[in-house]
C-alpha cells in the first residue's frame, strides 16, 4: 500500500516576504497577493541589499519583483517624504517609453506619497526637467533621456543607492552599450545593481559581470541549485555584496 501523498507546500502571500502592510495592501488593491516565483526569492534578496539578476519568462511577475522591496525601503527612510530637495535613491532604466511609463504608473498607484518622474525620449524634455525640480524619489528613464537630462544638470545621482536594468538582455546588447557605459560613469561605484530579463545569453552575463561590475573573468563562481528542485525557467541569481562578485543559482 502506498504512503500518503505530502501536502503541497502553501504558496507565500506578499505579507509572508517582510513588506511594508500598507505597501502590501496597495499591491493586493492591484491584483498582486500570492507571491509568484520569481518575487518569492528575488523581494527578501532586494530587502537585504543583495544586487540580483533575475531571469523568468514574461507575466512572471517580475516588476513587482524589484518595485516592491524598493518602495519599502523608500518608504522606511526617515524623513524621506519630508525632505527636500528629494533624494533620488532608485534608478529604473528600461528600453522603451512604453515599458518605462508601466514601471513609473505601477511606482505610482503602489506608492503615491512617493515622488516617481518618468524621463523618456519622443516627448519634449521640458516637462519633465520641470517635474524633476525640487527632486524625486524615483525615477525612471530610457537610456538617452536620462543622459539628456544628466546633461543638462536636471538631476543628481550621487546619492543614488540602487540600479535597476528591466529587460536587461536588451539595454545590455550593442545597441545601448555606449549609453548604459556613459550612464555608469555617473553613478556611485558602491551600489545595488538588480537586473531582470525573460533571456539572458551567457555572452551577455560575461558583459554584465566585466561592463556593470568591473570584474575580469574568473572573478565570479557558479553555485547550481536545480538539484534541490528550483524551477528551471525561473534562474535567480544573487550577489553578496563585497563577499561574492556574481552567484549563479541556475
Amino acid at each position: 500500500m502506498g504512503g500518503a501523498e505530502e501536502p503541497a507546500a502553501a504558496a507565500q502571500t506578499l505579507c509572508d516576504l517582510g513588506l511594508a502592510p500598507d505597501l502590501t495592501a496597495a499591491a493586493r488593491a492591484a491584483g498582486w497577493t500570492t507571491a509568484t516565483p520569481i518575487q518569492a526569492q528575488a523581494i527578501p534578496a532586494i530587502l537585504q541589499g543583495r544586487d540580483v539578476l533575475g531571469l523568468a519568462p514574461t507575466g512572471s511577475g517580475k516588476t513587482a519583483a524589484f518595485l516592491l522591496p524598493l518602495l519599502h525601503r523608500l518608504l522606511a527612510v526617515p524623513g524621506a517624504l519630508e525632505e527636500r530637495p528629494r533624494v533620488l535613491r532608485v534608478l529604473v532604466l528600461a528600453p522603451t517609453r512604453e515599458l518605462a511609463a508601466q514601471i513609473a504608473a505601477a511606482a505610482s498607484a503602489l506608492a503615491p506619497m512617493l515622488k516617481v518622474v518618468l524621463a523618456v525620449g519622443g516627448l519634449s524634455i521640458n516637462p519633465q526637467m520641470m517635474a524633476l525640480r525640487g527632486g524625486a524619489h524615483l525615477v525612471v528613464a530610457t537610456p538617452g533621456r536620462l543622459l539628456d537630462l544628466l546633461g543638462q544638470r536636471a538631476l543628481l545621482l550621487g546619492a543614488l543607492q540602487t540600479l535597476v536594468l528591466d529587460e536587461a538582455d536588451r539595454l545590455l546588447d550593442l545597441g545601448f552599450a555606449d549609453e548604459i557605459n556613459r550612464v555608469l560613469a555617473w553613478l556611485p561605484a558602491n551600489r545595488q545593481t538588480l537586473m531582470f530579463s525573460a533571456t539572458l545569453a551567457f555572452a551577455t552575463l560575461v558583459g554584465y559581470q566585466t561592463t556593470m561590475m568591473g570584474f575580469g573573468p574568473g572573478d565570479y563562481r557558479f553555485l547550481d541549485f536545480t538539484k534541490i528542485g528550483l524551477p528551471l525557467n525561473i534562474i535567480v541569481m544573487l550577489v553578496c555584496c563585497m563577499l561574492i562578485p556574481l552567484v549563479w543559482l541556475l
